[in-house]
């Protein structure tokens, strides 16, 4: 995949897809990429997690969501689909497109606007912060 987007394939780059791809789904900030980077034995800094996620953003490999009151946080784009943001902990949760599609068809015809790419972000409380 790196290759065909031009890119070497260096042991930085790997580690962070591979860490994302493990993650099923769960998005993570920037300082969780490194710190579970570095507790695996990855010799990694800051700064160039930093520079390959945005690289990797950039290409549309990864996508980002932003939290209002969190960093910013980090999944792979393989495939379109929604986000479930914790507005407590900050934590996502992605979605399957079809999960929402009666939604958007509702939206579709109330509004006579023609959906074309869609990425819906709801928020409320995880499981984790509804049991706290």
């Amino acid at each position: 995949m790196l290759r065909g987007y031009g890119l070497r394939r260096t042991a930085q780059r790997l580690a962070v897809l591979h860490l994302l791809t493990e993650e099923h789904g769960r998005h993570l900030i920037t300082a969780e990429i490194h710190e579970r980077l570095v507790d695996s034995g990855t010799d990694v800094d800051l700064a160039t997690v930093y520079r390959t996620i945005t690289t990797l953003l950039n290409l549309g490999i990864l996508h980002a969501t932003a939290h209002p009151e969190q960093a910013t946080s980090y999944g792979l784009a393989a495939e379109s689909h929604h986000h479930a943001v914790c507005t407590r902990c900050g934590s996502v949760t992605e979605l399957a497109p079809g999960a929402l599609q009666g939604t958007l068809e509702v939206a579709q015809r109330a509004t006579d606007f023609q959906v074309r790419d869609s990425v819906i972000t709801i928020h409320g409380l995880c499981v984790d912060c509804q049991a706290a």
